[in-house]
C-alpha cells in the first residue's frame, strides 16, 4: 500500500483569513438571556394552565338573585345584593361597595348548596367569597360570618 502525503504549508496568514471571527462573551450573553427567557415564558405558561381554575360559570345564577340582609346585631345595618353581573355590599350606614362579578362555581354539600363568587373591584384587584343556600332557597351563610341568616328582602306592601 502507498502512503500519500498531503501539503501542510499553510502560511499562518491563511489560517487567520480562515478564522471566523466570533466575540465569545456576546454571543454567550445573548444565548444566556433568550434561554433564560424561553425558560421563564414556558414556566409561567405551565403555572397558568396548572394553577388556574377558571369559574364553572361566568355570572351570578338568577337564585341569588336579590338584596339579602340579616338581623344579626353585628351586621344588621349591612346587606349584599346579587344581580347578573354584579355583587354590592352594603356596608353600613350610606356605605356601598360594588363589584363585577366575573365567575361563579357551584357545589352540592348534603342538602346545601356552596356558591364561589369570583369578583373584582375598580383596580382589578380579584376576590372571591363563598356563600351556603339552603335547600329551601330562603336563607344565605356566608363561610366568614356563619352565625348571621341572611334572608331575601322582601318590599312590604
Amino acid at each position: 500500500m502507498a502512503r500519500r502525503e498531503y501539503d501542510d504549508d499553510w502560511d499562518d496568514d491563511e489560517l487567520e483569513q480562515l478564522d471566523i471571527e466570533e466575540k465569545p462573551g456576546i454571543l454567550t450573553t445573548t444565548r444566556i438571556l433568550v434561554g433564560l427567557l424561553v425558560v421563564t415564558f414556558v414556566l409561567i405558561v405551565v403555572a397558568r394552565v396548572v394553577l388556574f381554575e377558571k369559574p364553572e360559570f361566568a355570572e351570578v345564577t338568577p337564585r341569588l338573585f336579590g338584596l339579602w340582609t340579616t338581623s344579626h346585631p353585628e351586621y344588621s345595618d349591612r346587606y349584599v345584593e346579587f344581580r347578573k353581573n354584579d355583587v354590592i355590599f352594603g356596608t353600613g350606614g350610606t356605605g356601598v361597595v360594588k363589584y363585577e362579578v366575573y365567575g361563579m362555581d357551584i357545589e352540592k354539600v348534603g342538602d346545601i348548596d356552596r356558591y364561589t363568587i369570583f369578583y373584582r373591584d375598580l383596580a382589578g384587584t380579584k376576590h372571591e367569597t363563598n356563600v351556603f343556600m339552603e335547600e329551601t332557597g330562603d336563607v344565605l351563610r356566608f363561610t366568614d360570618a356563619a352565625e348571621a341568616r341572611w334572608t331575601r328582602w322582601v318590599e312590604k306592601e
